[in-house]
């Protein structure tokens, strides 16, 4: 009977192993999982980081060519600038309407 009782502790000490190696497998591949996750979140954001601080200067360089003076460039970058959405509108804008949509920028934040 002892043997058998040795041998019953043997399985069961094998099986409660063989549980917790299969328990330690799956906490390592849920944080495999959510460390890949965070790998790919933290690329989008640098991404989106990045591309929202792109090609600004052809801004700049575009309102100083309009003739607007020193601090109305400013000013009109500073609302241009503020808002991906104007940036966005801005960049769309044909050549000759963007005088005017920088002027009225101007009036509207004076």
């Amino acid at each position: 009977m002892s043997i058998n009782k040795e041998g019953s502790q043997s399985v069961a000490s094998q099986n409660k192993r063989k549980r917790g190696s299969s328990d330690e497998d799956r906490i390592v591949t849920a944080l495999e999982k959510l460390f890949e996750v965070s790998a790919k979140r933290m690329q989008m954001v640098t991404v989106a980081f990045l591309k929202g601080n792109e090609d600004q200067s052809d801004i700049a360089k575009e309102v100083k060519e309009m003739g607007f003076s020193a601090m109305d460039q400013i000013k009109a970058l500073k609302v241009i600038l503020d808002k991906p959405q104007t940036i966005s509108l801005f960049k769309s804008l044909d050549d000759g309407i963007k005088k005017a949509f920088v002027e009225q920028l101007l009036i509207e934040n004076a």
